[in-house]
Formats: structure tokens, sequence, C-alpha cells
């Protein structure tokens, strides 16, 4: 797959725009799609109306590549283009211009064919996120499936933030729930205007739980700083052995670190230290949390008992999810009668 700048619009040049390969994939193809609305299956015939590449749609990247897309495949596939039959097709002298450069569009285009999904390890964090951010502007919900799972998988410890943000913006609240805890520490402030306001009032009541807590920072230096000889190597204090591989070690000894400095560091609250671990221990490949690591998986749960000692709140906190449930029921209660509930939802 390739796709180049097109070249500045200069009457003396000779050269064709460039476009993007995407199309070639099926360039006279023939498939069934059902209807979710009839259940009826269509036979859809994409016979090549351009020749050279089988898609009447073109569009235009923001750094001048063209995209030539099939139209029915727009229609099936995604929620944020109107239905061929409304349109008149744009030409390649008088395409639409979209705000997204090629690098997004050339994998946004490919959730719309029907193929494997694209690979998307070769795209960064930002490049995900471009991504993701097409993707539901478009409506395209499987591109937007796959790009909340490659955050998941590699990026929630780095960019625990921007992933969170991202999730409460389009109304993933499976993941906006497993990173709440982490994020509790942070001031208010740094939420604001960046999350929306029917998710900001329950955020507020869910960091208001943890404002006293005190900082476990002595029981981060005890449990997750001392070491101890055991053989050739340098394993934490509180564990009984040590794992038969050292390259297991070796990633668990990463992730200890990684844990204590972040707890110092970013002043992580008891309940933020739990779901730092979890995390981590659900992100790691499966090799390392095989029988031969348990003394590892051992000192996570010693760990979150012992932090969660020290928290002054006297009840278990409530949840993040609990405080939207509760919003959402009494917005419900409050708007239902004034006929505005619609209104507040969808905003």
């Amino acid at each position: 797959m390739s796709a180049t700048v097109s070249p500045n619009e200069d009457s003396s040049s000779t050269t064709a725009p460039p476009v993007s390969k995407i199309c070639e994939y099926y360039p006279d193809s023939r498939i069934l799609c059902l209807s979710s609305s009839s259940f009826l299956m269509y036979m859809l015939d994409f016979g090549a109306v351009n020749a050279e590449t089988g898609g009447e749609i073109v569009f235009k990247s923001s750094d001048s590549v063209l995209f030539y897309i099939h139209s029915k495949n727009l229609e099936f596939m995604s929620e944020g283009f109107p239905p061929v039959d409304n349109i008149i097709p744009p030409r390649p002298e008088n395409p639409v211009v979209l705000t997204e450069d090629s690098t997004t569009l050339e994998f946004l285009f490919q959730f719309t064919y029907p193929r494997m999904p694209p690979d998307l390890d070769d795209l960064g964090f930002d490049g995900v996120m471009k991504l993701a951010e097409a993707a539901d502007k478009y409506g395209i919900h499987q591109a937007m499936g796959f790009c909340v799972q490659e955050l998941r998988r590699r990026f929630t410890q780095s960019k625990t933030f921007e992933i969170f943000i991202l999730a409460c913006q389009h109304g993933h609240e499976k993941l906006m729930y497993e990173l709440a805890p982490l994020l509790v520490h942070r001031p208010l402030s740094q939420f604001v205007h960046k999350i929306p306001v029917k998710l900001y009032v329950p955020w507020s009541l869910y960091h208001d739980q943890f404002r006293e807590q005190p900082l476990p920072l002595q029981l981060a230096e005890k449990h997750l700083t001392a070491t101890k000889q055991f053989g050739n190597l340098l394993i934490p204090a509180a564990c009984m052995g040590a794992c038969v591989y050292s390259h297991h070690h070796q990633f668990w000894a990463n992730q200890i670190e990684d844990w204590r400095k972040r707890t110092i560091e970013e002043c992580l609250s008891c309940c933020a230290i739990g779901a730092m671990i979890d995390s981590s221990y659900a992100a790691a490949p499966s090799e390392v949390r095989g029988g031969c690591c348990t003394m590892y998986k051992q000192l996570m749960d010693d760990l979150k008992k012992e932090f969660s000692k020290s928290s002054s709140i006297m009840v278990a906190p409530r949840r993040f999810e609990d405080f939207v449930t509760e919003y959402r029921e009494a917005q419900v209660r409050f708007l239902c009668p004034l006929g505005l509930y619609r209104m507040y939802y969808d905003n």
C-alpha cells in the first residue's frame, strides 16, 4: 500500500495526481451485506466505475492524497457519510476534502472493506489517537473498537490521562471505569473543559472521597525498595523466592521499580496504587503470569492489602461507575417531567 503527496497545482506540471492504493484490494468485488434493519441479503456490485481504482467517491486528505472509495462501502460500514442516492459523486478534479492526513485515512478506509482489519502495530500513540478520532467522527465503529483495544493493550500505562479523556469524550465506559482509579489523585482542575459536564460532576464526587486520604510513601519505600540477595539476583524482600527464569525476574523487577517511582513521584493514592498494580498484571505477557512467578503475584496481593490499611476511609470507597449511575438517575428524575432528558443525554 503506498500513497504519496500530490504535486502542487501548477499548469506546467504533467504529473498525474497520486492516489491511495487502498481500493486495489477489491477493484471488481461482489460481496454480500446484511441489512440490520430489514434482515435481507443484498448483493452489492462494486463494478469498477473508475477502471483504475474501482471507487467512484473521491476524497482528498489534508496532505493532498486522493482516495477512490466505493460508495456502497461507506453507506453500509459507516454512519458519517450520506447515502449514495442522496449525493452527486465527486470527481478527481473536485474531490471531497477531509481534514485528516493520508496515513489516518489509509487505515480508516480499510475498515470499510470486506477484508482482515489492518495491523495497527505500526501506528504510534498519536497515530492511534488520530485514527480513533476519525473513526468516531465518521461513525466507523469497527475502527473505533480496534483503536480502543490497541490503546488498552499498548498505552494505558504511559498515556493514562489522554486515553481516559478520549474514553470520556466518546462514551467508552468500560475503559473509562478501568482507568478512573489511576487518575483520582490528580487535581480536579486538570479535568475541567476536558471531560463532559455530565461526567465531571460524578468525577468530582468520586475524587472527593480520596481528598483526605494519606499517601503511602513510607509504605512504598518499605515494600518496593527493600531487596534481598537470592543467588545472583536481587529480589523484593517480601518475596519468598525467585523465578527460575532470569528474564521473568527482570520483567517484574522493572515493574516493581516503576510502581515505586509512580507511587512517590505522582503521589498516588491507595486506590490508585491498587488499580496500577491490577492493570500492570493484566497487561503483562502470559509467560510471566505462570506458576513460576507466583511469588510476584503474592507480592502484589500483599501490597494491595498493606496499602489499603493505610487508608483513612473507614468504608470501601465507591466506584466512579456508581457516581455516574447515580447522577444519571438524578437527571432523569429532574428532567423527565420537563421533557428535557433526551437533550441532556445527547449532549
